[in-house]
């Protein structure tokens, strides 16, 4: 009897804590989501490019994306199906047609909303179904996704910001749940049956993430079950189950399609299809949109996925830690179905032809790896989990795996190697020639011109090959110092072709440099850019520029080139945009003597504030410092010793600010969201002694 009773206390007690345990995870999860309702309506509120009326123009719906979804959106509202007013695929646009007259300035706002809390919950659930006898699992994945989704402001934008990834993002995350939920022995037919509708419901924005995901992690599954012996009921009812609930999803899918665009193509997948994919291009992509981009492209939002979120970083090393130490097959093909969906996805992505390094910052195109930025931070979770739930031994050695992956992965640089002149034919300054065809997508042509960024990397320009024309697709053309370079993304025939650019760019009849893009193992770009190995290779040199000249920084002049944090040309002269910001010059200095450079400028210096701090590196060596304040231009002056002069007569100069401020922090009556630093105006040049002292201003 005594055994008896103390059984059942031993079971009341458990009842006790099981129950308590679930009143803690739901009162974690609901601060959790309460918490992500404000921070995520205040985002909104505070967006400076949040629009106030639902018309082309106001806000982001001035965006080619975002203003054909709400195109779409009030279009269903109207009861409108006509095909000219729906250009994506029309679920994201269907999701917002209930809201347009709750809140008609962004009838998103909910919709997204909604899809931000139920990724919200379907992390925790998901992070539990990976590690079942992790008992705070639910609980560490609704933190980190609040941490890196909400908290986090670069991740948050994009969901506050309407974009067909944020519908997606919810369905992708409950299809992994089911299909890693039926590896441990859940109901075959209902989760596949759930798997397989919201698998298929991805198409009804984003068809290609679709088919990914329902692939991959569909045929994970099935192996895992046939792997463990499971019965071939099971198997088949996991089977029938899915392909009821996809069969279930599509004619959903179907019903609005077909009403839009009957039994053709609409012209968003011809177009997309048209652009496509390249697997050649996927370890440049590797580098230059995950790693960084830099030096192969100095741009101003040069850096990769991983510089902006650290978290894939430890991600990926959770990902390989955790498969080599899962024990029994089941662990481990719970992560090989997240894992491998997720590494498909991203990979498939880093080739897609119109992804570009300036792209995915400039125009938010980041938001392709939405929800794999979750996987990855729930992956860093069980990375310093595995750590320390494991014996010492063992945690030394996922330790071990960890800093391998890491070093393999991440331990890459991409830069250019200059071939030498590729012959051309300049017909007028909007016009080239190129007699003997193009490069091929490891290389690239080095075109020196006079344009904005915009005019580059979007154009209008196109090339022509015989019959075919080739667009943006087939081709892109970067922002270079000193011009662009042309960049083949599919390889093209051998015969000769044109490039023909709108009025608002100037090609220079000069010559057109093959460089062919090169990668290295080593160190990354992230810190000390001066090193040499991160030192930007110019194969388009500036003109020579004599001492005791003076250049206007406003006027679009090929003595003068920069990258890196430069706003648009004005009149009087260029702000910097960002910290750090360079320019090049190839002056014309005696030899022997040093040289003395003289900037004039202003800075963004609200009221009240201290003056802005720049500080001045030439050639790879920091000489100065200026402190710029408030008021009228000013000269300042730094003398580089002749030590520091190449022989090319190449001088970058580098500007590192140290506090650059945002005019709309200041000044609520304004949106302007650039990070001001100083307004630089003309720059001159005079001989100094070959050893003087650097000056800081006068």
């Amino acid at each position: 009897m005594e055994y008896k009773g103390t059984v059942r206390k031993m079971a009341r007690f458990g009842e006790a804590v099981f129950r308590d345990a679930r009143r803690m995870d739901l009162a974690v999860f609901a601060l959790s989501a309460a918490a992500t309702l404000l921070i995520y309506l205040e985002a909104h509120k505070d967006s400076p490019i949040k629009p106030r009326f639902p018309q082309q123009g106001s806000g982001w719906w001035a965006w080619f994306d975002q203003w054909k979804y709400l195109q779409s959106t009030l279009a269903f509202s109207q009861g409108n199906l006509d095909a000219g007013n729906h250009w994506y695929l029309p679920g994201y646009s269907l999701a917002g047609a209930p809201f347009v007259h709750l809140t008609p300035a962004n009838p998103f706002l909910i919709p997204n909303l909604l899809c931000l809390l139920a990724a919200l919950w379907l992390s925790g659930v998901l992070l539990a179904e990976l590690v079942p006898n992790w008992r705070w699992a639910r609980i560490a994945g609704w933190l980190t996704f609040f941490a890196t989704n909400v908290a986090y402001p670069l991740s948050l934008t994009a969901w506050v910001i309407p974009w067909t990834t944020s519908l997606v993002a919810p369905m992708v995350l409950l299809c992994l749940w089911a299909l890693v939920r039926v590896t441990s022995g859940g109901h075959p037919f209902i989760l596949g049956g759930v798997a397989g509708a919201s698998g298929s419901l991805i198409a009804a924005a984003r068809p290609v993430d679709a088919l990914v995901v329902l692939g991959v992690a569909g045929a994970t599954a099935c192996v895992s079950l046939l792997w463990q012996r499971t019965s071939l009921r099971s198997v088949a009812a996991f089977i029938l189950g899915g392909i009821l609930g996809s069969v279930l999803a599509v004619v959903l899918l179907a019903i609005p399609y077909l009403m839009i665009y009957g039994f053709k193509l609409s012209d968003y997948i011809k177009m997309s299809d048209s652009i496509g994919f390249e697997w050649r291009l996927l370890p440049m992509r590797w580098i230059t949109l995950v790693i960084s981009p830099f030096p192969l492209f100095p741009d101003g939002a040069g850096k990769g996925l991983a510089e902006r979120f650290p978290w894939i970083i430890s991600g990926f090393a959770g990902m390989v830690a955790c498969i080599i130490v899962a024990t029994g097959a089941a662990a481990r093909f719970r992560h090989l179905i997240v894992v491998g969906t997720t590494v498909a996805y991203f990979m498939l992505y880093l080739t897609y032809r119109d992804l570009h390094p300036g792209g995915m910052w400039y125009y938010g195109n980041y938001h392709y790896f939405k929800w794999t930025l979750l996987i990855f931070a729930l992956y860093s979770v069980l990375l310093v989990h595995e750590l320390f739930a494991q014996s010492l031994r063992q945690g030394l050695a996922v330790a071990a795996i960890a800093v391998i992956a890491v070093v393999v992965l991440f331990g890459w640089r991409a830069s250019i190697k200059i071939v030498g002149p590729f012959e051309t034919t300049f017909r007028d300054p909007r016009l080239i020639d190129f007699p003997n065809g193009l490069v091929d997508v490891d290389e690239g042509l080095a075109v020196s011109a006079i344009g904005s960024w915009y005019s580059f990397y979007i154009g209008p320009h196109s090339i022509h090959q015989g019959d075919r024309r080739w667009s943006s697709g087939d081709y892109k053309a970067l922002p270079y110092p000193g011009g662009f370079l042309i960049l083949p993304l599919r390889r093209s025939p051998s015969e000769p072709a044109s490039l023909h650019f709108g009025e608002n760019v100037t090609l220079l009849d000069r010559p057109v440099v093959k460089v062919r893009q090169r990668l290295s193992f080593g160190l990354p770009c992230w810190f000390g850019r001066w090193s040499r190995a991160c030192t930007v290779t110019l194969p388009l040199a500036p003109e020579i520029t004599r001492i005791g000249e003076t250049l206007s920084v406003g006027e679009p002049k090929a003595s003068v080139q920069t990258f890196e944090a430069w706003d648009e040309p004005e009149l009087a002269g260029r702000w910097t945009n960002g910290k750090q910001a360079s320019l090049v010059f190839n002056v014309d200095v005696p030899k022997g003597q040093g040289l003395k450079i003289e900037m004039e400028s202003n800075a963004f210096v609200p009221e009240g504030q201290p003056p802005t701090s720049v500080a001045v590196a030439v050639n790879g060596e920091k000489l100065t410092r200026w402190a710029i304040d408030r008021g009228d231009p000013r000269w300042f002056s730094v003398t580089v010793p002749a030590r520091l002069l190449r022989p090319d007569g190449i001088v970058i100069v580098r500007v590192t600010i140290a506090n650059p401020r945002i005019p709309m922090v200041f000044d609520r009556r304004t949106s302007d969201p650039r990070e001001l630093g100083m307004f630089l105006r003309n720059v001159r040049f005079e001989a100094a002694p070959p050893e003087a002292r650097a000056a800081t201003g006068k």
